[in-house]
């Protein structure tokens, strides 16, 4: 979990993704909001052998106490390994 956030605030999760050669793998992020009960998902993004950047932006909720976010990186169940690097969270302007 990601704590130290400010409620009603934007933030974008950013990754890069690359699969192995010949892989059928696609990546997908989520971000779990436990104060407003909330998860938003990523589009999918298939993987490639060459890094791809991989983002998502979501708004923690308003309510006191929304300072926390659970990030998720996972994959659709398809043949070929992903690799995932350089995860950051950053607050959008």
């Amino acid at each position: 979990a990601v704590t130290g956030l400010k409620p009603g605030h934007t933030y974008t999760v950013a990754a890069l993704v690359s699969g192995s050669q010949g892989a059928q793998v696609a990546a997908q992020m989520a971000v779990y909001d436990p104060t407003a009960h909330v998860a938003t998902f990523s589009p999918l993004l298939n993987a490639t052998p060459e890094w791809r950047l991989l983002t998502h932006s979501f708004k923690l909720a308003t309510a006191d106490g929304a300072r926390t976010a659970r990030i998720h990186l996972f994959r659709n169940d398809a043949p070929g390994t992903l690799f995932w690097d350089d995860v950051k969270l950053y607050e959008s302007k």
